[in-house]
């Protein structure tokens, strides 16, 4: 793959933009189906829940979370302008009726509001992971849950596109940050490669004492 062209990648797929976003949405979608459904699984939410979603892309999932229980709220925060409007547009009326909130990336958001919070393939794209953890920590309720949907290390760092914009860390690494963050990783699932897809993980953490 020539070098430009996986640098557009790149950078497309940490912040799709232009004409191009609503197109690497339809991709992401689909390289990302198992892995969503493999992560939203580990919510385990109750009545009443109230799950934040980190870099939700443009929202194709927001479904499969609602239908876990009728009476969940569900918030995004997102840094494309384009997925913002492209999730906005889809879902209009669950918005209207309260059960969705949508927000840029650089919106604040209440202390220990959340009972869950969920990143599904946008870790390699924090630039300060520390603070990215330390945030989400902040949010959560006490006793709140933290489920990071990721590709392997490996897997990626043999991709030509992860090269640039990817921050790219093993997952010794990760373990390490997320208890220097203050997170104790209480599950760890390893989810087989489905056809057009690659093999991920889906860790589960809780707030613990620092």
């Amino acid at each position: 793959m020539k070098s430009w062209l996986a640098a557009q990648i790149a950078a497309q797929l940490r912040r799709p933009h232009g004409w191009l976003a609503p197109l690497m949405g339809r991709v992401m979608n689909r390289g990302n189906r198992t892995l969503y459904s493999h992560a939203i699984r580990s919510l385990q939410v109750g009545p009443n829940a109230k799950v934040l979603e980190v870099g939700f892309g443009n929202g194709s999932h927001f479904r499969q979370i609602l239908d876990l229980d009728p009476t969940l709220h569900l918030t995004g925060i997102e840094s494309s302008a384009e997925m913002l409007r492209l999730a906005e547009r889809a879902f209009r009326k669950e918005i209207d009726k309260g059960r969705i909130e949508i927000l840029s990336a650089d919106g604040d958001l209440p202390s220990g509001s959340f009972d869950v919070a969920l990143a599904v393939n946008v870790i390699y794209f924090w630039q300060d992971p520390h603070e990215n953890l330390a945030e989400i920590r902040r949010v959560l309720k006490p006793g709140g849950r933290f489920v990071i949907g990721f590709r392997p290390y490996e897997t990626l760092a043999s991709m030509p596109f992860t090269r640039t914009e990817f921050n790219l860390r093993t997952e010794s690494d990760w373990r390490e940050r997320l208890q220097v963050a203050g997170f104790e990783i209480e599950r760890e699932e390893t989810v087989s490669a489905a056809a057009g897809e690659l093999p991920g993980l889906v860790w589960t953490a809780k707030p613990c004492k620092v």
